[in-house]
């Protein structure tokens, strides 16, 4: 959009960072570096930026205007001056639209799909924002993506510990446990997990058939992994989750450590009064944990 805009740049934003914008007060706060950024998803951020002079920037005439101050007494930037209608014609370029700004727009669609095409980021942007930008910005803003949803994992996976606490708190007399390698930097890294509550235990004991199937499948994110679940059946003939588990790769090792669980939560015998079934593609890796924990080899 060409238009005359009046912006404070590269502002240092100081008060009520939690406010965001207040239309009643038009006020602008936060921890955007630039003024503008309250009227866009993001704007870059710069830390050790200081407040500049204002500069005024006419590119063509167009009756748009948008001006920003900080009041001492408020504590705020304040909007005095503001025009929202456009006399000129919009031609789909913005130098606002930086690439973490198209990343924080794509960050729901490459989480959902990682593989997302720079392509078919610039036509989603023509088509739903009227803007245009380059195949490079659209690269880079996806790299960008994908560095802010791995920082979201690696958080999340450090947080383990505490959904256990968590778990156990609310759920007395479940059994979760997390596993964790330590790395070549000596630092704990996810491993394994496996989560049993107290009410599948009890009602697979008191209402269920006593069958039950193993299987594992694959998680398909970009996290990876696989999900090993044991699943029984109800008095209605219908599916009930028992327990599950999330490992980095379905093999004997791992069907073992998980089948100890499930007989201890469950009070399994040696092989009486139940039937366990399991997918033909698993005997392999599945003979050998079953041999072990139902015949105590």
């Amino acid at each position: 959009m060409q238009c005359e805009v009046l912006k404070m740049v590269k502002c240092a934003i100081v008060a009520d960072k939690d406010k965001g914008v207040s239309d009643d007060e038009n006020v602008v706060d936060g921890d955007e570096t630039d003024a503008t950024g309250a009227l866009q998803p993001e704007s870059p951020v710069d830390d050790n930026a200081a407040l500049k002079k204002k500069k005024k920037k006419k590119v063509t005439d167009c009756e748009f205007i948008i001006y920003c101050s900080f009041e001492n007494s408020a504590g705020k930037y304040l909007i005095k001056t503001f025009n929202n209608v456009h006399s000129c014609i919009r031609d789909g370029c913005n130098k606002v639209i930086k690439g973490r700004i198209i990343a924080k727009l794509f960050l729901n669609e490459i989480r959902r799909d990682p593989t997302m095409k720079p392509k078919a980021m610039q036509a989603a942007l023509e088509e739903k924002h009227n803007l245009i930008v380059t195949n490079d910005q659209c690269r880079k803003a996806r790299k960008t993506s994908l560095s802010m949803i791995q920082d979201e994992q690696d958080e999340q996976f450090s947080r383990l510990k505490d959904y256990k606490t968590e778990i156990l708190k609310t759920n007395p007399d479940s059994t979760v446990e997390v596993a964790t390698i330590t790395n070549s930097s000596g630092l704990e890294t996810f491993d394994k997990v496996y989560v049993c509550f107290p009410a599948l235990k009890r009602t697979r004991v008191a209402h269920c058939r006593p069958i039950f199937g193993i299987d594992g499948c694959f998680l398909k994110n970009n996290v990876k992994g696989q999900l090993l679940a044991a699943v029984g059946r109800d008095a209605n003939n219908q599916f009930f989750p028992v327990a599950w588990a999330i490992v980095q790769v379905e093999n004997t090792d791992n069907w073992l450590w998980f089948i100890k669980k499930l007989k201890h939560d469950l009070g399994l015998k040696n092989g009486e009064g139940f039937t366990l079934i399991s997918d033909r593609q698993k005997v392999r890796c599945l003979v050998l944990p079953v041999c072990i924990v139902f015949s105590n080899m």
